[in-house]
């Protein structure tokens, strides 16, 4: 059943097809949506989903990070946001002129939209959906960063005068330009869009001059 209100776009330009396979993962997750049988149509995946996400901020890796550690299993709907997070986040590199991360994410949101699609509407998918490829590529990319981190937490862990950070995001945004500098030196790849979140998430656990 379609009711007709899937999610449209066009490419800006002749070059982008990245931005065009983004947007026609959001359009066929829109379908998937309202054949939930939820009472649900395609339209209301925008709002329902889409909006929620990029009004959070959600980032797609902490989506499946949460699903490592998830006790009740992984829904249908859950891999569907995942693929949709993936999918944002492409269009935002996209414009952000990285193109290797807008492909690598759209790379992402097919194969997420593909296992919930394939998985169907199962109850308790958790071992369907964390294939070892999800697995391996999650310790990989944790090893890859371990040293970023690392530097990260070392820089955040005093100013130069050794006085503490008043917050954690102050720490992040006084140490983002070390990091990105100290990434570009050991060749990791750090998006300077997303270098805030990402040091503010390595900062957890630090103590900073104020609670928050």
């Amino acid at each position: 059943m379609s009711s007709g209100h899937s999610i449209k776009n066009t490419p800006t330009d002749d070059g982008s097809a990245c931005q065009a396979m983004a947007f026609q993962v959001l359009d066929q997750l829109s379908q998937m949506y309202e054949n939930l049988g939820i009472d649900k149509t395609a339209a209301d995946f925008k709002p329902d989903v889409i909006d929620a996400l990029v009004s959070q901020h959600i980032d797609p890796n902490e989506i499946e990070d949460r699903f490592e550690t998830a006790d009740t299993g992984v829904s249908n709907i859950d891999m569907m946001r995942l693929s949709c997070a993936y999918a944002l986040g492409a269009l935002a590199s996209w414009s952000a002129d990285d193109l290797e991360n807008a492909w690598i994410g759209v790379g992402h949101a097919q194969y997420w939209m593909g296992v919930a699609f394939g998985v169907g509407f199962m109850k308790g998918a958790r071992k369907d959906a964390l294939s070892e490829r999800s697995r391996a590529g999650a310790n990989k990319r944790d090893e890859m960063y371990a040293p970023l981190r690392q530097f990260a937490r070392k820089e955040a862990a005093a100013k130069p005068n050794g006085d503490p950070y008043p917050s954690k995001r102050n720490a992040a945004l006084s140490v983002k330009k070390a990091v990105l500098a100290k990434a570009a030196e050991l060749e990791i790849e750090l998006s300077e869009n997303q270098a805030e979140r990402t040091i503010t998430k390595w900062l957890d656990g630090m103590s900073f001059g104020s609670k928050e």
